[in-house]
């Protein structure tokens, strides 16, 4: 492996280049960090709460968001583009990269006591989840075949 490549693979790792990021920390959390001298505290506190229950915010609209957290619309959408968002979409798509990251067994588990779903639930969606990858796949891979 040469130089360039080495270093390469070790900022990703890093998940960033150089000093900029650090480890493990998502583009959210790394906007987030960098924005923090141009947030109030209440937007900060807002941004933060968000982040921190991704998993029960990361498919919300905008409007949704703001009703969740007893703001208004314009409230969310200038604390994101003071993050350097131009659209929620944008923000909403860095939010559920954030909250896939971060899914541990123990949240999975959490999220499916919470549902009160018990075991063989669990695993006949696991299984369905599967079937539904695998159709995709060959789905994917049958429209690759009729392109070339």
């Amino acid at each position: 492996m040469g130089s360039r490549a080495k270093d390469e693979s070790a900022a990703v790792r890093r998940n960033g280049s150089g000093s900029e990021r650090k480890p493990w920390m998502t583009a959210l959390e790394h906007r987030l960090a960098q924005s923090q001298s141009s947030l109030s505290t209440s937007r900060s506190r807002l941004l933060q709460e968000i982040l921190d229950n991704a998993e029960e915010n990361h498919f919300l609209s905008s409007r949704a968001l703001a009703k969740r957290y007893a703001v208004d619309k314009a409230t969310i959408v200038r604390s994101i583009q003071v993050l350097g968002y131009k659209k929620y979409a944008e923000f909403a798509a860095d939010l559920r990269a954030h909250f896939i990251s971060r899914i541990t067994p123990y949240t999975l588990m959490k999220s499916a006591s919470r549902e009160k779903r018990s075991v063989a639930d669990h695993v006949v969606h696991s299984l369905e989840m599967e079937v539904n990858n695998l159709q995709i796949r060959i789905h994917n891979k049958c429209r690759w075949r009729v392109m070339f």
